[in-house]
């Protein structure tokens, strides 16, 4: 009981205030094939939405966890795919309205289709790339990086990278772009 009341006592502090923000997301944006002829997914935004709680912490830093949605739409090749995810980030204060963001966070991406195959240009030949037939949930841990610049009272500008699959060394990147409103 008293450690519930430790929380929602931070979670409510006086100092500490709420954001929601709009922006894009591109998944693994330069590991990412985009079209036929080979081009990478470096700015393929897809929409998403956040919403943020920032806390003051120790030492100075800020507490901000948050949840966000992608809007990934339905895919190119008869797939649907929902993305959603939830970051403890810390922020550090190093300059009048910028915030280093860092932390971890979580990815759940859920993929369904109604299967079935599609012949794409692999280099100097094709292959048979195989469709989704059921739905599958994958769960990823981040390493997250960025910088929040607030240009105005109300209105901040965010860029974040996250790096998947840290440990290994096929480590992907994606990252966010948004604007984001201090409520």
């Amino acid at each position: 009981m008293k450690g519930l009341i430790l929380i929602l006592s931070i979670l409510f502090s006086l100092n500490a205030f709420s954001t929601v923000s709009v922006g894009g997301y591109v998944p693994f944006g330069l590991s990412t094939q985009d079209s036929e002829d080979g081009g990478a997914n470096t700015f393929g935004f897809d929409p998403v939405v956040t919403i943020n709680h920032v806390i003051p912490f120790i030492w100075g830093e800020l507490f901000m966890p948050e949840f966000g949605l992608v809007l990934n739409g339905e895919g190119k090749d008869g797939y649907d795919k929902k993305t959603m995810f939830f970051l403890l980030d810390f922020g550090h204060r190093f300059a009048p309205g910028f915030v280093g963001r860092y932390g971890i966070g979580t990815f759940m991406t859920k993929i369904s289709g109604d299967g079935g195959a599609v012949v794409l240009n692999n280099g100097t030949s094709t292959s048979t790339f195989y469709r989704p037939s059921k739905s599958v949930t994958s769960w990823n841990t981040t390493l997250n990086g960025g910088l929040e610049w607030a240009f105005d009272a109300n209105y901040a500008m965010r860029f974040e990278l996250f790096m998947f699959d840290f440990l290994a060394s096929t480590r992907k990147f994606s990252y966010i772009l948004n604007l984001t409103y201090y409520l």
